[in-house]
């Protein structure tokens, strides 16, 4: 069955203002265009994400549109809330949203869903990561390559291609949905 694909324009926007996340307008066809700050002439280039038709309905839907609203957030270790978060704290978030309550920590999510092979990456896997020796980092699958996470050396939440740097961190995918 042939997949319609459609684009989601994102412009990451250099975010100045620590904490500020940049302001996203979202159609029922989830394609987003950030508003200029004020004062900003131009935008950066946008950033193109090809997403499945079944990303544009249900969950997949909820998911993407929850994690999408959180780019820019500020990022900060062991924190869930409102102005920060890390990594597992967004995932829990953007799972929370579409009705799942997941496990705190990116180790205990290691241990949720069922495990899927590189190959078979749907929108909306978890991408599991070595951060450090003793670390884990946990990213969200968007879709055509891309992840979003709350990013410690960015220290916000971005959204990142899927690059062979990241690929050979790579500890495990897990599929909740």
């Amino acid at each position: 069955m042939d997949r319609l694909l459609m684009f989601l324009s994102l412009a990451l926007l250099g975010i100045g203002t620590a904490g500020a996340a940049p302001e996203l307008r979202l159609s029922t066809t989830l394609a987003a265009a950030p508003l200029a700050p004020a004062g900003r002439a131009s935008l950066p280039p946008a950033l193109r994400l090809r997403l499945a038709d079944d990303v544009r309905t249900g969950i997949g839907a909820l998911l993407l549109d929850k994690a999408l609203s959180m780019l820019g957030t500020e990022y900060a270790l062991g924190r869930n809330d409102g102005d920060a978060v890390d990594c597992s704290g967004l995932v829990q978030q953007v799972f929370r949203s579409a009705g799942l309550d997941l496990p705190r920590t990116a180790d205990e999510l290691l241990k949720t869903g069922v495990a899927v092979p590189r190959a078979q990456l749907r929108p909306g896997d978890l991408l599991i990561y070595r951060w450090k020796p003793r670390q884990l980092h946990v990213a969200v699958y968007v879709d055509d390559g891309y992840i979003v996470h709350a990013s410690p050396s960015a220290g916000r939440v971005v959204v990142t291609e899927l690059s062979g740097r990241w690929r050979r961190k790579l500890v495990a995918v897990r599929r909740l949905l």
